[in-house]
């Protein structure tokens, strides 16, 4: 697990930690609370037809997409030391920008 920087397409860039993972060639990045926070702020701002927020009961967070049906949720996870939470991670297209 090591520190990056991911981004979707020319979006905002957001700190994070990958195993190195890759979905479909997108990296499958985990983000600490604070950050899951930051991302889920902008989602909501940033896209009226999209919504996530913080289920503190599940310690997960739920994003339901654009004429998505079905809810997504990001649980999160102790990953070495961290409590890491993988927004979007085997479903976004983001891309690790260490890579780049």
């Amino acid at each position: 697990m090591f520190k990056s920087k991911f981004q979707i397409e020319d979006g905002p860039i957001y700190e994070g930690y990958t195993k190195g993972n890759h979905w479909n060639g997108w990296a499958c990045p985990y983000f600490t609370r604070e950050v899951a926070d930051q991302i889920a702020r902008e989602v909501n701002a940033d896209a009226p037809d999209c919504t996530m927020c913080y289920d503190k009961a599940n310690d997960a967070f739920a994003y339901k997409g654009y004429m998505e049906e079905e809810v997504v949720i990001f649980k999160g996870e102790d990953i070495q030391g961290k409590h890491l939470y993988p927004i979007g991670a085997y479903s976004w297209i983001w891309d690790d920008l260490s890579e780049m």
